[in-house]
């Protein structure tokens, strides 16, 4: 199950995330090719928009070209297709929507019920990244102040006693500021459950400032629509972090 392999990881997972309406950029075709190695350990395809998008031709293409596990990870539930590996359900837990924590779902639930693939239903909170994300403005909620972190802590832990299965620190797809390594720190320390981090991973230097932090899963989208070479940066400097780890286990 895939649940099993994002929580059982020595090393933070590296996901990319699609968005299904930037599949026509220029830098899409660039970005597949480096799919196609392997570099990535999980795949999201899915958009901050409400609009229904077929997103099941995408995630048919890209399953093509890689052996790497493509979840489905749906803006809006019109999103959701049944060609992927399985699905990162959101559910927004910061701010006071009631359409995105719950309304939506309750709309769908019927087709939820009927979907095989496996649902990792993720609570999703979103923290303020110094740049107005799209988002904040799908759900037309405010993101949290990165220094209220007893309250980004206390809906972390929420979200695992009522059942989610992970947690999702999001600074929004365009951030300054990815979420800070000491609020993965800290909100890692209170639950059991994974963590997913996304927003604002721009660098080298930014992966590694949350690869120190362990979160389950680090997630890249905006920046590789700009640079899809970051993915090989990454690639290469979680290589040279492996091998480091392991001649220091030998020594």
């Amino acid at each position: 199950m895939l649940i099993e392999k994002i929580n059982n990881t020595n090393y933070p997972l590296v996901a990319v995330l699609i968005d299904p309406e930037k599949v026509n950029l220029p830098t899409y075709s660039q970005l597949k090719l480096l799919l196609s190695s392997n570099m990535a350990d999980l795949i999201l395809v899915g958009g901050s928009t409400d609009r229904p998008i077929n997103c099941s031709d995408i995630i048919y293409d890209i399953k093509s070209i890689t052996a790497t596990p493509v979840m489905s990870f749906p803006g809006s539930l019109l999103q959701l297709a049944d060609t992927a590996d399985g699905i990162l359900l959101p559910s927004l837990l910061s701010g006071s929507s009631f359409e995105f924590a719950i309304g939506k779902h309750i709309r769908a639930a019927r087709q939820l019920q009927n979907i095989t693939e496996e649902i990792i239903t993720t609570g999703y909170i979103l923290i303020d990244g110094g740049h107005p994300s799209s988002a904040a403005k799908l759900t037309q909620t405010d993101p949290l102040d990165p220094s209220d972190i007893d309250t980004i802590i206390d809906l972390a832990i929420a979200g695992e006693v009522i059942g989610i299965k992970s947690i999702y620190l999001e600074a929004g797809s365009g951030a300054s500021q990815p979420a800070d390594d000491s609020i993965i720190k800290q909100v890692k320390q209170h639950i059991d459950i994974p963590i997913f981090v996304g927003g604002g991973i721009d660098s080298v230097e930014k992966f590694a400032a949350a690869e120190r932090a362990k979160p389950n899963v680090i997630v890249i989208g905006n920046a590789l629509e700009k640079d899809p070479s970051l993915l090989l940066e990454i690639s290469q400097f979680r290589n040279k972090l492996k091998a480091r780890t392991i001649q220091s286990t030998i020594a």
